[in-house]
């Protein structure tokens, strides 16, 4: 076979798995962002911008900060590593969550950033596809 025919459907092999990387990404945001999301929560608004980020913002009823302490054990209880300066100043800087998830030959970086007031909520996902370079001759 022609090696140029080999390498070309080597890169359409390639480009269908990562698409269908991104595909179960997406489809695991889908959950993630209900995780984030307060039971009860009002005015829920979720914006995406690009393929890679989603921001949602909403108002929580009950105890102040109460949807932070839910996002906050929902990412816990799903494996994602906690940040390193844990005094949180919500109100002014983010907290700022994170986990790299190996799909394939391909790695999902997500983060998630909480911030907002004792009852308003804004968190921000943003996904991103790492390639290994050494992956490529």
């Amino acid at each position: 076979m022609n090696r140029r025919l080999v390498a070309l459907i080597a890169l359409a092999i390639g480009l269908v798995l990562v698409a269908a990387g991104f595909a179960g990404a997406q489809g695991a945001g889908r959950s993630l962002q209900s995780r984030l999301i307060a039971p009860g929560a009002s005015d829920v608004q979720v914006r995406s911008s690009g393929l890679g980020e989603q921001r949602i913002s909403y108002h929580a009823p009950g105890a102040a900060y109460g949807w932070f302490f839910t996002a906050t054990r929902n990412l816990a209880a799903d494996g994602w590593t906690p940040p390193v300066d844990t005094r949180s100043r919500i109100r002014t800087a983010p907290v700022v969550y994170w986990r790299i998830t190996r799909l394939w030959f391909v790695y999902i970086s997500e983060r998630v950033a909480l911030q907002g007031e004792p009852n308003d909520a804004r968190i921000s996902i943003r996904r991103e596809i790492i390639i290994p370079q050494r992956l490529w001759p």
